[in-house]
């Protein structure tokens, strides 16, 4: 295994690939809770007083058209994409996107799919970090419907892109066809920047 900073891995990309490039990434996430429980009202703080934390794993594709895989799934041929966060976005070559205030910047992925063009699901580890325990069953399923802030809409895209803040990865394994029509992994832990 090597050490990269997330700098030298998207240099590296842009470097080597050419089109979209299949990944295996782990990511820590610390999702926003809510100030107040929905159904008890009990301020969260009280339940995770210091936050939960999600381990993300997952089969990613970087480098990908975004209007031409959206084209594909709507049934709109003319479909646009609209600006990052309503123009505070802009694209870095591309694999990033740089929030334009806060300088922050996030891998671009699109989770892999399946056969039928279905996306892979992320799997997920949630840990309450205060004591370190892993949230799962009954406490998962409270935590997600109660605790949890985002949207509670129904309307999801078939295809779900998402943005990781470079912070967030720690590892990234890139798969390689070789020569022998076999494939390799090259796989890299991610130092901060």
């Amino acid at each position: 295994m090597r050490q990269i900073t997330m700098s030298e891995l998207v240099d590296l990309l842009e470097d080597r690939t050419a089109g979209a490039r299949v990944l295996t990434m782990v990511a820590r996430t610390s999702p926003k809770c809510l100030k107040k429980c929905r159904d008890s009202k009990e301020p969260v703080a009280d339940l995770y007083p210091e936050g939960v934390e999600r381990l993300n794993y997952c089969r990613f594709m970087v480098g990908f058209n975004y209007e031409a895989n959206m084209q594909k799934a709507l049934p709109d041929p003319d479909f646009k994409a609209q600006p990052i966060w309503k123009g505070k976005g802009r694209r870095i070559g591309r694999f990033v996107v740089e929030h334009v205030d806060t300088r922050k910047r996030y891998f671009r992925v699109r989770p892999d799919t399946d056969r039928d063009g279905l996306p892979r699901p992320i799997q997920s580890r949630w840990t309450n970090v205060h004591t370190g325990q892993e949230i799962t069953g009954a406490e998962l399923d409270y935590l997600k419907a109660n605790v949890l802030s985002g949207s509670k809409s129904g309307n999801v895209p078939a295809i779900q892109y998402r943005l990781y803040g470079f912070d967030t990865v720690e590892q990234v394994v890139m798969h390689i066809p070789q020569e022998n029509g076999e494939w390799g992994n090259d796989v890299w832990d991610i130092l901060p920047d």
